[in-house]
């Protein structure tokens, strides 16, 4: 069973993150994925690793280093996974 899934480095860009996140969607298995360095951009790619964060559930380590996301793209990720923690009462914030 497929636990870890290691993309880094592959060059992948907003279109292949959009169909990585429509297989994610039914699998089940995959809970490591790591994303570094690879060609993810602003706010599209950002918003697309909100929904991953979202609907991947299972997914409890994700590496999104040496991308390119910038402040914004960071602060939508960060603003989403505060709100998951505040769901569990983990975070008072």
């Amino acid at each position: 069973m497929l636990q870890i899934l290691n993309l880094f480095g592959c060059k992948i860009e907003h279109q292949g993150l959009n169909l990585l996140l429509e297989a994610l969607k039914i699998n089940q298995t995959i809970n490591d994925l790591n994303l570094g360095r690879n060609l993810l951009k602003g706010k599209k790619s950002s918003k697309l690793i909100y929904s991953l964060l979202l609907y991947c559930n299972n997914i409890t380590h994700l590496n999104i280093s040496q991308n390119d996301l910038g402040s914004a793209g960071v602060s939508l990720i960060l603003r989403a996974i505060c709100s998951f923690l505040k769901e569990d009462g983990i975070c008072k914030i």
